[in-house]
């Protein structure tokens, strides 16, 4: 997605995390917030502005993003775009072989962590305009999570969008945005314009 977004034009970063099983939580969410703050700090540097720099990621990097924003412990953002993302870890009791029970067993290092690790648990109060994308036929734990999400965030004081793409899976979602026309780049151009 690099040549889409800096045809827009705007500077691209694509940060990364340590991953589970080998490293637990909360190293991810550790990681993401010192990235994002590394690149505000650093921003002019490469010929950036720091008071226009959007956050995202597809799914785990979505969810890491969104939760960096709304804990807000990092500098403000211009605005977050998660795809595909979970944003409720809270799963209670579930079939061990489910892809849920996998948050449990490989990201968390106690289960009662997986409150802390929820974006949707931190939305009150929050000022930063989201848009939220997932696919039509994407995994029903990220549906589900997406349509709450923008509910709980439709309760702020903040502008928050929400696009279900047709016929896209969860991984579609992340290849999709190789094509610099789909409506994704539509919303970030607003957003780094400061008009969402």
């Amino acid at each position: 997605m690099a040549p889409a977004v800096t045809s827009l034009p705007a500077i691209f970063v694509a940060g990364t995390y340590r991953l589970a099983p080998t490293c637990r939580w909360p190293d991810q969410y550790e990681d993401v917030c010192d990235a994002i703050t590394a690149v505000q700090a650093r921003a002019a540097s490469f010929d950036g502005d720091a008071s226009r720099i959007v956050v995202g990621g597809h799914s785990a990097g979505g969810h890491l993003a969104s939760l960096a924003v709304l804990k807000r412990e990092i500098a403000p953002v211009r605005a977050c775009f998660p795809i595909s993302s979970a944003f409720n870890l809270h799963y209670g009791e579930v079939p061990a072989e489910s892809a849920e029970n996998r948050v449990y067993k490989y990201l968390l290092k106690r289960r009662q962590q997986d409150f802390g690790a929820s974006p949707i648990n931190f939305v009150s109060g929050n000022r930063t305009p989201f848009h939220l994308a997932w696919g039509a036929k994407d995994f029903e734990r990220i549906s589900r999570s997406g349509a709450d999400m923008a509910q709980a965030l439709a309760r702020e004081n903040a502008h928050v969008s929400a696009h279900v793409v047709p016929d896209a899976g969860h991984f579609d979602m992340h290849m999709r945005l190789r094509d610099p026309t789909c409506e994704w780049y539509a919303q970030l151009r607003v957003a780094l314009a400061g008009e969402a």
